[in-house]
């Protein structure tokens, strides 16, 4: 699992797998995942699995999307992003 140091007010500098912020829903996260793995040097096919998990903090409702990625090439190793 790749993850990623969080930046930002809301849970700075906690680990995560990357993840992107869709500005409206039923927008597609494709574009800006991809976006997102580029940057980090991560090459891969994504598919989306399907499995969406619904969480509340506070007053704050997030769903989460999983998606897979299959490397289309090696990764790099990153100090902004691990492998666990």
């Amino acid at each position: 699992v790749l993850v990623t140091r969080r930046e930002g007010a809301l849970l700075d500098g906690l680990w995560e797998p990357p993840g992107v912020d869709l500005p409206q829903a039923g927008a597609d996260p494709a574009p800006p995942l991809r976006a997102l793995l580029g940057l980090l040097g991560v090459r891969a096919r994504l598919t989306d699995s399907g499995v969406r998990v619904r969480h509340t903090i506070t007053h704050r409702r997030i769903t989460v999307e999983l998606w897979q990625g299959k490397l289309l090439a090696p990764a790099p190793k990153r100090a902004a992003a691990r492998w666990a």
